[in-house]
């Protein structure tokens, strides 16, 4: 099966799978936050590594708009209801993680900056898609000897090089789970998505009003 299905049942280990924040608490768009790393996939804590994976690792940060070139597969996360966005500029596809919250006002901040920005000459085929109406983190499904580990689910996205869209349920292992070796996730779910929709659908959607 192709990537990403190769995660499930499996261990990734050695990131936390968050960017740190370097642009303060002021409402914008960041096109420095994203990180390139590489995960080990193994099959249980403590085995040598089957496979590594090269990700485009995107920040997700509230009240700003994240921007990183399409160049490796990306991830991004955790998803709560935003929407993730890709744009063409200068030749090359970028995707944007629009860092809504839980307070209106912030989030219609960073709405307005998204619209801003794309206005900005040179930036063209614009679309979106919400994750989280693929797989909420309510449905990612924890198997019953991972129930005692007490801990949340969340939910990852990837976009990969071509354009392909999908959705990725974590669980986080504890700390005596992951071996020294940092902090690990069992992937629970693996979820394609039906694809980009253009912002001018996207715009339409009591989300964006």
């Amino acid at each position: 099966m192709p990537f990403p299905y190769e995660f499930v049942g499996r261990y990734t280990s050695g990131h936390d799978l968050l960017v740190p924040r370097r642009d303060g608490a002021a409402v914008g768009v960041s096109e420095n936050a994203f990180d390139d790393i590489t995960v080990a996939i193994q099959p249980t804590p403590g085995a040598p590594a089957m496979a590594t994976r090269q990700f485009r690792l995107l920040g997700y940060w509230t009240r700003r708009v994240t921007i990183a070139p399409l160049v490796n597969r990306i991830i991004t996360g955790p998803m709560s209801g935003c929407y993730i966005m890709a744009f063409d500029r200068g030749g090359v596809t970028h995707v944007a993680h629009v860092g809504t919250t839980t307070i209106p006002g912030d989030s219609l901040a960073v709405k307005n900056e998204w619209r801003n920005f794309i206005a900005q000459p040179g930036i063209t085929n614009v679309r979106g898609y919400k994750p989280t109406t693929t797989l909420a983190p309510a449905d990612v499904v924890v198997p019953p000897e991972r129930q005692g580990w007490n801990t949340f689910a969340r939910v990852y996205t990837v976009i990969e090089p071509t354009g392909a869209i999908w959705c990725i349920g974590f669980v986080n292992q504890p700390d005596e789970m992951t071996g020294g070796n940092g902090q690990a996730f069992y992937c629970a779910e693996v979820a394609p998505v039906p694809g980009w929709r253009p912002w001018a659908a996207i715009e339409l959607d009591a989300q964006w009003q």
